[in-house]
């Protein structure tokens, strides 16, 4: 049902993402080597993906559900604006933190982190100054576009997506 992104799977166990905006992701299993002369268009990610800033708010209960909240470190919603425990908790815990909303991250706290991935919502349309700091300072960004999605499968499709990031393929 999903429109908005695709997945490759790969003779390598790599998965290639195609997302709605054009951009192309290559998943690669953790220790496997890039392929040589890939396109300068796709970004590499190393399976799982750990320590992403979740600014697409909507995405953190995929992530929840499949059991990969630890993935995420970071987080654009505090944690009094969460309405799930799972992520309230894990923020108390000091398992979460809060790094700033889509549009004013707290670039230093994610550099510091090598935070690896950044998914946004299409809110960063309206600032693509900041989707374009943190990809010059090595922070790739995933636009979450299941909200453009026509039927509501292809939204909860998502949840598949963040499966192959990080490694919960069966559990999405």
């Amino acid at each position: 049902y999903a429109t908005k992104f695709s997945v490759d799977y790969l003779s390598n166990d790599g998965r290639l993402i195609r997302i709605d905006d054009d951009s192309c992701f290559l998943v690669l299993p953790e220790g496997a080597d890039v392929p040589k002369g890939l396109d300068d268009e796709i970004t590499v990610l190393q399976r799982p993906a750990e320590h992403i800033y979740l600014a697409a708010s909507a995405a953190m209960d995929h992530f929840c559900k499949i059991g990969a909240l630890d993935a995420v470190s970071f987080t654009g919603t505090k944690s009094s604006d969460w309405y799930i425990d799972e992520v309230k908790n894990a923020m108390e815990e000091g398992n979460l933190h809060y790094a700033g909303k889509y549009n004013m991250p707290d670039y230093e706290l994610i550099l510091k982190e090598k935070c690896p991935l950044a998914v946004e919502s299409t809110m960063i349309f309206h600032t693509p100054e900041v989707k374009e700091q943190l990809e010059e300072n090595g922070v790739p960004v995933l636009v979450d576009y299941s909200s453009y999605e026509q039927h509501p499968l292809g939204r909860s499709e998502w949840i598949k997506l963040y499966g192959v990031l990080t490694g919960h393929e069966q559990e999405a």
